[in-house]
């Protein structure tokens, strides 16, 4: 019986190695994945400061990427609307061989816009061979809608009369230095103050009502077709600022120049 049981012993002693093999043949994904899984946590516990390295640049590559997309999805845009973008027909400075072209996209009600208009003045001095177009884009309700288009008539109407963008460029200012309600008398009073008289404008204003609704309408279908929803924006040739960003455009037109 004690002979029987020692050959058992050897026997199972002698097969173990066939055993474990086939055991781990079975299990080997299970057993290769466990032991991964260790690895990977131990090295975490020990090494924090580095997975955390990890993530960040992985954020950081993703965030460069959808950058680079966005940079170039808009860079096409702007080409195919290259026509509606830099239309002339709206309140504009346009100079001899100006190598580059401003546009910029604001609503009078915007606080940033506000600010933006300083902006774009100093450029202007500071950048006199660039072209500028300025489009009011009215999207903070009707406040800004009765601005837009008084704005928008007052630019036609001093083309009409054959005076040059700087007298529109007057209005402008007043307009974005206006801290009240854009009602209709505030805004005519502004166009008295610069010398024209207030029934000769608005009746101008009401004769070409059509044509301003449809230029601005135009502007709005714009700003959705480049996906533009706030203001200020600036377009410089093929590249899009959005906000009130000084030090950006000035870099832009100085490429540029």
């Amino acid at each position: 019986m004690r002979t029987f049981l020692l050959l058992l012993v050897l026997i199972a002693i002698a097969s173990f190695p066939f055993i474990s093999n086939w055991y781990y043949g079975v299990h080997k994904d299970a057993y290769e994945t466990a032991q991964i899984e260790s690895i990977v946590e131990k090295y975490i516990e020990k090494n924090p400061e580095k997975i955390l390295e990890s993530v960040s640049r992985y954020r950081l590559t993703q965030f460069e990427k959808q950058q680079q997309q966005r940079a170039q999805e808009i860079r096409s845009a702007i080409t195919k609307h290259k026509n509606e973008i830099f239309d002339f027909n709206y309140p504009s400075r346009k100079v001899p061989d100006a190598k580059t072209t401003v546009v910029e996209l604001f609503d009078a009600s915007c606080g940033y816009c506000k600010i933006a208009s300083q902006m774009l003045v100093r450029a202007m001095n500071d950048y006199p061979n660039a072209n500028y177009i300025l489009r009011n884009l009215p999207i903070l309700g009707r406040n800004s809608m009765v601005a837009a288009r008084y704005d928008l008539g007052f630019s036609l109407f001093i083309r009409e009369k054959g005076l040059s963008f700087s007298k529109y460029l007057e209005f402008y200012l007043k307009l974005m230095d206006h801290s009240g309600q854009y009602d209709p008398e505030a805004i005519l009073e502004m166009v008295s103050s610069l010398g024209f008289s207030k029934g000769e404008f608005q009746s101008f204003f009401e004769k070409n009502a059509d044509k301003i609704d449809e230029m601005i309408n135009k502007t709005v279908e714009l700003a959705t077709k480049l996906q533009l929803d706030g203001t200020p924006v600036f377009i410089v040739d093929e590249q899009i600022i959005q906000g009130a960003n000084e030090t950006e455009l000035r870099e832009a037109l100085e490429k540029a120049k």
